[in-house]
């Protein structure tokens, strides 16, 4: 089962952002990680907004999953990913 499925959206140049996944060590654990990567891509500092309402860059102990996350720079332009 995948962790991340990524889809590039949004108002700004993003394309060399990514997420980085870290899979889960076995099945049914929560060991995974992901973290939004930013290459090149608007102004920092950036803001997330992860589909578990963390707000940080980097989610640890998740289960395997989809996951998803707006990034948002100082300008306020937005990328979904």
């Amino acid at each position: 089962m995948p962790l991340a499925i990524v889809t590039v959206t949004g108002n700004a140049d993003f394309s060399r952002s990514f997420i980085k996944t870290w899979p889960v060590d076995c099945y049914g654990n929560s060991t995974g990680k992901a973290q939004a990567r930013m290459r090149k891509a608007g102004t920092k500092p950036y803001s997330f907004s992860w589909n578990t309402g963390k707000a940080k860059r980097t989610i640890k102990n998740i289960p395997a999953g989809v996951y998803t996350v707006e990034v948002i720079d100082s300008n306020g332009c937005w990328h979904s990913m």
